[in-house]
């Protein structure tokens, strides 16, 4: 029979709210600096939003990344199975998911710096901050894991071939593997878009 605590942590899995509380309280005072406490007064009202901010982007960033990842490396599986795909492209790949998270934060338009500049309660600045923080953090954990498929690979595997089917590579021709790649890239990062856009549209419901 479910105890108290089970029925609790359930929910926190379950529901978008438990998610975000259960960041809140287990990441993000990991992510703080103690130095800043001690050296800057800081209003308890607002670091309590900045945790609930940084919290939300994590949450809306992380799964929408991960599920785009997904899609991306599997893709790249149905492709080194096709044709002939170097083991080093599936890291490359993701150091550019890596990357896209690093430009993120800098796309910013005639609204958002309107916000910032006019915005009287700075809750514009703090989301920026918030979304730059996770992006950052995100596309640093993604450069990383990258760098070390690409290791990995590179040390440990026999062949540079990770899949060595290739069904399709006696007819087709060399450049179609490049659209293939392309095409995979923009797949991935499309399905990485709709879910976030997803996950924003649930937190203005």
């Amino acid at each position: 029979m479910a105890t108290q605590n089970d029925r609790e942590l359930d929910f926190q899995i379950r529901s978008r709210e438990g998610r975000i509380s259960l960041i809140k309280e287990v990441i993000i005072p990991e992510l703080d600096a103690p130095k800043w406490k001690d050296e800057y007064e800081t209003n308890p009202a607002s670091v309590e939003k900045s945790a609930r901010s940084l919290a939300e982007e994590y949450h809306d960033l992380a799964a929408p990344l991960v599920y785009g990842t997904a899609v991306l490396v599997l893709l790249l599986f149905a492709i080194d199975y096709m044709v002939y795909l170097h083991s080093q492209v599936y890291g490359l790949f993701l150091n550019i998911l890596a990357g896209i998270c690093f430009i993120f934060p800098s796309l910013k338009g005639r609204y958002v710096i309107a916000s910032i500049v006019d915005g009287e309660d700075k809750a514009a600045l703090r989301k920026l901050e918030a979304q730059e923080m996770a992006s950052n953090n995100v596309g640093m954990a993604l450069l990383g894991g990258g760098f070390l498929v690409q290791v990995l690979t590179v040390q440990f595997l026999s062949r540079p071939e990770l899949l060595r089917v290739n069904i399709a590579a006696k007819f087709l021709p060399g450049w179609t593997t490049g659209i293939m790649l392309l095409t995979a890239l923009y797949i991935g990062a499309k399905c990485l878009n709709r879910s976030r856009s997803r996950k924003l549209a649930q937190r203005k419901n």
